[in-house]
């Protein structure tokens, strides 16, 4: 059973960057949230890749976490959809975006998904991931 999300995914002001050698203990708790989020919701960071999988993504898509973290989100996508999502993303650097698309599931099946990208920021302003719901 999937704990409920004790907050809204649009409040995070930041979260896991690649890059960093040590999670702070901001992206600990957004990681921590993510993961205990009862609908399906994973983080994005900046250059697309996945950086935290929960549970219920894994249940809906058949990806477990070790084996689609790091890896980029087009890598799930239908060719066919992948411009729409490039596009989507450019738009979504100011305010979150919407996309309907298929992702690819871990047998092969293709299954419709309604994907919001909400854009996360430091606290330079700067984007650093997107909370993907």
């Amino acid at each position: 059973m999937f704990k409920p999300c004790e907050r809204n995914m649009h409040t995070y002001s930041r979260s896991i960057r690649t890059h960093t050698p040590v999670p702070s203990a901001l992206d600990k708790e957004n990681m921590a949230t993510t993961k205990n989020c009862s609908p399906a919701a994973f983080l994005m960071g900046t250059t697309g890749k996945i950086t935290t999988w929960n549970p219920a993504c894994q249940h809906l898509l058949g990806h477990t976490e070790a084996d689609i973290l790091l890896r980029p989100l087009s890598s799930i996508l239908p060719e066919a959809m992948r411009q729409r999502y490039a596009d989507c993303i450019k738009a979504s650097r100011k305010a979150a975006g919407q996309l309907d698309t298929e992702l690819i599931c871990a047998d092969g099946r293709r299954a419709p998904f309604h994907l919001t990208f909400v854009p996360q920021f430091g606290k330079s302003g700067k984007l650093s991931n997107y909370s993907v719901l």
